[in-house]
């Protein structure tokens, strides 16, 4: 987590120390570069969850799997308390390479015009392919977040998602209200389908008719032990077991 403006708590500390700073700076280029680093918000609410309806998460499947390119969408978001819903995905107008995704500057304004108002309001996510590589934001990637977030009123938020062919993924809330960009750590993400959650269902499905077998490796030889539980991997007799030459 992260705090998106000064909270009150550090302003005095942050102008002491700026004028500490001033009062011992030395530099030769006419410039300053002053830094501080306040503590982690302590949230104490609930875990916000990012929860997709079933044909959202589909929609951004079938862009991701089927793209050589990045590509990006939008999300249709729905907040209710904690919990952030995302009903449908829209692509938008783009120019896209293997490495990069930008919007149509010529296309992108006639395409948000032609969006009923009711969908307009709710257009609270941005997402992106990062194809084969890892789902760390880049150095364009964060330029784009951070400006963004200048136009943000006290009372919005914004969710960004990076995910790639291995379908790793990576998001953020950034919560004008709370003060606060929740990372992927702070995020609880789901999928919903006509059954419900879908991890819900998973560890219920699980839990009731899965059950797991251990095996015990021991030490009994140069050859597999196929007694009972446990057995020996000897890679170097691999081809003496595979024909059969040992039972």
């Amino acid at each position: 987590m992260k705090y998106i403006t000064v909270p009150k708590a550090n302003e005095e500390d942050i102008i002491k120390q700026f004028k500490d700073y001033m009062a011992k700076h030395k530099s030769n280029t006419g410039k300053i570069n002053f830094s501080y680093d306040y503590a982690k918000p302590v949230f104490k609410g609930k875990k916000p969850n990012v929860v997709f309806t079933s044909e959202a998460w589909l929609k951004i499947n079938a862009l991701v799997d089927n793209c050589s390119t990045e590509i990006g969408w939008h999300g249709v978001v729905e907040k209710k308390k904690n919990v952030f819903y995302i009903t449908d995905v829209l692509v938008y107008p783009q120019k896209v390479t293997a490495a990069t995704v930008s919007a149509d500057d010529k296309e992108y304004p006639k395409w948000l015009m032609n969006i009923p108002d009711e969908t307009f309001n709710k257009i609270r996510m941005q997402g992106h392919s990062h194809v084969n590589f890892g789902v760390t934001p880049s150095g364009t990637d964060n330029d784009f977040y951070n400006k963004l977030l200048q136009n943000m009123d006290k009372d919005e938020f914004y969710i960004f998602m990076i995910i790639n062919k291995r379908k790793e993924l990576n998001v953020w809330i950034y919560d004008f209200k709370s003060n606060i960009i929740f990372e992927k750590a702070d995020i609880l993400v789901d999928v919903l389908t006509s059954n419900g959650l879908l991890n819900k269902w998973y560890k219920d499905a699980y839990t009731e008719y899965i059950t797991e077998e251990r095996y015990q490796v021991t030490n009994v030889g140069s050859h597999w032990n196929k007694g009972g539980a446990s057995r020996n991997i000897n890679f170097s007799d691999y081809d003496d077991y595979y024909y059969g030459r040992y039972r």
